[in-house]
């Protein structure tokens, strides 16, 4: 946990102590598609939402960090067979939920349009495991905090709206072997945006 603050420090520092030139609060959500890096793990569709501070350093870039609330799982089907019986299917479903804190570095290729890359940092709020409705508790078997990467990309809307994609894979086990992967696409409002 300690590495994670001290590779965090040096952009949140950045952040507090940049003379930005403007300073633009908002909320954001979305749906996403998350996994493991399992081959046995298909996709589960997510979602997540949050709020935002973006510092604008100068016409072409700016800090964002964040907060996010995301709940993340995968279904994995099993076949099931017991001599003398029919096969029976059987699904494993895990979820997850994660506060998670990016901290975006955005280049603004023009006043709209702009891609971002930055590191996150996640802590496991809880994580369940189960089957036909019996589930049970597994967040003491999970890293309880990782860090990953994202790269997205984004645009913004009139009235304050704004559209985003952002692609994030782990950089530090979230269990196991296995990493935590999500792209998710969403849509942001900056108050007092025009």
């Amino acid at each position: 946990m300690k590495k994670i603050l001290l590779l965090l420090l040096p952009f949140v520092a950045a952040a507090l102590t940049t003379r930005a030139q403007t300073i633009h609060y908002g909320i954001k959500g979305g749906l996403g598609l998350s996994s493991k890096t399992s081959k046995l793990n298909p996709v589960f569709p997510s979602f997540y939402g949050g709020g935002f501070a973006n510092f604008k350093l100068n016409d072409h870039w700016s800090l964002q960090p964040e907060v996010i609330y995301s709940y993340n799982g995968q279904n994995q089907k099993f076949i099931v067979l017991h001599p003398g019986e029919p096969l029976q299917t059987l699904t494993f479903k895990t979820r997850e939920q994660y506060l998670s804190i990016p901290v975006m570095v955005q280049y603004h290729i023009t006043p709209k349009l702009y891609v971002e890359a930055g590191p996150e940092v996640s802590m496991l709020l809880d994580a369940k495991q189960g089957s036909a409705g019996n589930w049970q508790h597994y967040t003491s078997y999970y890293n309880r905090f990782t860090l990953a990467g994202s790269v997205g990309v984004g645009y913004k809307l009139p009235f304050g709206l704004g559209v985003s994609a952002r692609y994030m894979h782990g950089i530090t086990k979230s269990i196991g072997a296995e990493y935590n992967s999500n792209l998710r696409v969403g849509i942001d409002y900056t108050f007092g945006k025009k």
